[in-house]
C-alpha cells in the first residue's frame, strides 16, 4: 500500500516538473505579459482614482454583485462561463501559430483588467477595500489567471511544435497529452470561482455595502 502512494506520489512529481520543464519558456513569456498587466493596471488605477467610481469598474459583474443586483450563485456561473469561454478560444486560435499572439494579449488585458478592478476598489472603499482586494479578489482572479495561463501555454506550444509532434491543437491526440492539464486549469478554476462566491458575500456586506 504504502509502495503504491510512494510510486504514484513520484509520478505526480515527476509529471509536474516535466510538465514545467516543457513549457519553461512558454511561461515565461506569458508571465512577463501578466506582470507587466497587472502593474499597469494598478498604476493606471491609482493614477486616474479621482476621476473613477463604482460604475466605472471593467468587472460590471462584480459591479451588480456589489449593489445586490445578482446572487453569489450568478456571479459563480458568470465567472465559469467566462472562464470556459476563453479556454475554447484559446484552443481555437492555437490552431495556426500565426495566431498565438493573441494569447498574449489576453493574458496581459485580463491581468490589466484585474489591476485596474484592484486599484479602482481600494482607491473608493480605502482600507474596505484593500481587504477584499489582497484576501478575496486579488488572490481568486490571479490563480484563476494561472490556470488559464497554463492552458495557453499547452496550446501555443503545440501550435509552434505542429511539425515537430506531428499533430495540431484540433487533433485528437492534442486532448490524450493535454488532458491532465485541462482537467487540473478547469478544477483551479471552479475553486476559485467558488471560493470568491462563499467568502466575498460574508466581506462585502459588512465593507463594501456598509460602507458605501
Amino acid at each position: 500500500m504504502s509502495k503504491n502512494i510512494l510510486r504514484r506520489n513520484s509520478y505526480i512529481k515527476y509529471s509536474i516538473i516535466d510538465h514545467f520543464k516543457r513549457y519553461k519558456w512558454v511561461y515565461l513569456f506569458l508571465f512577463v505579459c501578466l506582470i507587466l498587466g497587472l502593474i499597469l493596471g494598478f498604476v493606471i488605477g491609482f493614477k486616474k482614482a479621482d476621476n473613477f467610481s463604482l460604475a466605472d469598474l471593467p468587472d460590471s459583474v462584480l459591479v451588480d454583485f456589489i449593489n445586490k443586483k445578482i446572487s453569489a450563485a450568478s456571479l459563480f456561473f458568470s465567472r465559469i462561463c467566462s472562464f470556459l469561454g476563453l479556454i475554447f478560444l484559446f484552443w481555437c486560435i492555437n490552431c495556426k501559430k500565426f495566431l498565438s499572439f493573441i494569447t498574449f494579449i489576453i493574458i496581459f488585458y485580463k491581468a490589466f483588467l484585474i489591476g485596474i478592478n484592484c486599484a479602482i476598489l481600494m482607491s473608493i472603499y480605502k482600507f474596505g477595500g484593500a481587504i477584499n482586494v489582497f484576501f478575496v479578489i486579488l488572490p481568486t482572479h490571479l490563480i484563476s489567471l494561472f490556470c488559464l495561463l497554463a492552458w495557453g501555454a499547452v496550446c501555443i506550444y503545440f501550435a509552434f511544435k505542429e511539425k515537430t509532434i506531428g499533430y495540431s491543437t484540433f487533433s485528437g491526440c492534442f486532448f490524450r497529452e493535454a488532458k491532465g492539464v485541462l482537467f487540473v486549469v478547469i478544477l483551479g478554476a471552479i475553486l476559485c470561482c467558488l471560493l470568491e462566491c462563499l467568502i466575498l458575500p460574508h466581506i462585502s456586506t459588512a465593507i463594501f455595502i456598509g460602507i458605501n
